[in-house]
């Protein structure tokens, strides 16, 4: 999914476009909700017009239908939703009224989603601005430290550019054994299973070989492989040209984001990935 640049601002930096500033620094409403509630401040809409003060009844049902969307979008979730998409897919279904409410009177879309938290949905994830999960059905996500102690000649520029571009934080060695696995499952012909099948299937294969691997990072590797032009579904590839390849992705998403890597980073940084030679 590609978000507007316009969600990205309002959802993940959380700066209100009509007021040029952030959300979290927002002007008091304008107009208490009841019993103390969020307040439902107007706010023009892009034609200019002001969306009409609603009584406490308008608001109410409003919420509500914002509940009910975003309990479907986590219901048909297989993994945690980016809190953004999340965002973008509530704002499809009810229109304009969501932003011209300021979310319902709770100011972001973060702020509504805590009201809504609990048992069945969490605000999760290592790397902002967040994940929306269902601790009863999901896999946890990674920490943002590695399980594993990374080598010190790695560590430091490991995590930085898993902070930026949300690469897993996994040892050398299980980028390996992910490979191989990867590789040994099209190695007898196309791979047609979908993602919520083959990935929990690729998880056990590396448990059973010793390395601990979570779902979200096998997940992360296998779009990485499809992005750089790597058809893992297809005999051929070996597990170093997945290697390669998936090193290649993650030194164009680097470059995508303006990291400056000098030469020995980026020597560093792909050595990480496929190992040493």
């Amino acid at each position: 999914m590609v978000l507007p640049l316009e969600i990205f601002l309002n959802e993940a930096l959380e700066i209100d476009l009509e007021r040029g500033s952030t959300a979290r620094s927002a002007e008091p409403a304008a107009r208490a909700g009841a019993a103390g509630g969020p307040a439902v401040p107007v706010a023009p809409d892009r034609s200019g017009e002001l969306f009409p003060a609603a009584d406490d009844h308008d608001v109410e049902r409003l919420r509500q239908q914002m509940r009910q969307e975003l309990t479907s979008v986590m219901s048909a979730a297989q993994a945690p939703v980016p809190m953004a998409a999340a965002a973008q897919r509530i704002r499809d279904r009810l229109g304009n009224i969501v932003l011209q409410s300021n979310w319902g009177g709770y100011g972001t879309f973060r702020g509504f989603v805590q009201t809504a938290a609990g048992d069945a949905l969490r605000i999760s994830g290592p790397h902002p601005p967040g994940y929306l999960v269902d601790p009863q059905r999901h896999e946890a996500l990674e920490p943002e430290e590695p399980r594993d102690p990374l080598p010190g000649d790695v560590a430091d520029l490991a995590h930085r550019v898993a902070w930026i571009v949300g690469v897993p934080q996994l040892t050398s060695d299980r980028y390996r054994v992910l490979f191989e696995e990867i590789a040994r499952l099209s190695a007898q012909g196309s791979v047609s299973d979908p993602l919520n099948v083959i990935e929990p299937n690729l998880r056990n294969a590396c448990f059973a070989r010793g390395a601990r691997i979570p779902r979200h990072a096998i997940h992360f590797v296998l779009q990485g492989l499809q992005l750089a032009g790597m058809d893992w579904r297809r005999p051929g590839p070996s597990a170093t040209e997945l290697g390669e390849a998936f090193a290649d992705n993650v030194l164009r998403l680097s470059l995508n984001a303006r990291m400056e890597l000098t030469e020995d980073e980026t020597r560093r940084l792909r050595a990480w990935i496929t190992g040493p030679r």
